[in-house]
């Protein structure tokens, strides 16, 4: 596996960017909730340790992950597919610090897409990532626009220059007995 901008992705990705969502620095909302079955992620959020590496994550060679889990848990590997749990491109983090997000053009995807633009407020636009180990999009480029109002992006749906969006709730009943 790569990431878009074609450097390995690796076991030791995975527990960077686990450790990294349950810092303290990162002061994320949903980490200590979606991550917290993980052995000592509650030290690590109180700032008791500094790391997870080498405890809970262990990393043996570049594709094995083992993760040290508090109790036995079968819902433990749908937790780990939130976005809290996204594998990050460390060397985007270690260069761009809390803007990293603004050079995502730059890599960090290792999925079948990668981020070809991004304008903030405005719109994200993905392409097929070259670098993806599975089978490639048929789509050539996605265009996702930003909208500030969930009106203006159901006028959009409503005459065809979006093809999804949600129902807003101002109009949701009428919606409801729409055949589409």
């Amino acid at each position: 596996m790569k990431f878009s901008d074609g450097t390995p992705l690796t076991s030791a990705d995975v527990a960077y960017s686990i450790d990294r969502a349950l810092q303290p620095a990162t002061k994320s909302t949903v980490a200590p909730i979606y991550l917290s079955l993980i052995k000592d992620s509650d030290k690590l959020l109180g700032g008791f340790i500094p790391t997870l590496i080498d405890d809970s994550l262990i990393t043996p060679d570049a594709n094995t992950l083992i993760i040290t889990i508090k109790k036995r848990a079968p819902y433990f590997l749908a937790m780990l597919t939130y976005p809290c749990s996204f594998v990050v491109e460390k060397h985007l983090i270690d260069s761009y610090k809390t803007a990293f997000t603004d050079h995502l053009t730059e890599g960090g995807s290792s999925g079948p897409f990668k981020v070809a633009q991004f304008t903030h407020g405005k719109e994200i636009d993905f392409a097929p990532n070259a670098d993806y180990y599975g089978p490639h999009p048929q789509l050539h480029k996605v265009v996702f626009p930003f909208y500030q109002q969930s009106d203006n992006a159901y006028h959009d749906y409503q005459i065809g220059q979006v093809d999804t969006t949600g129902v807003p709730v101002s109009t949701f009943v009428t919606d409801k007995k729409r055949s589409d």
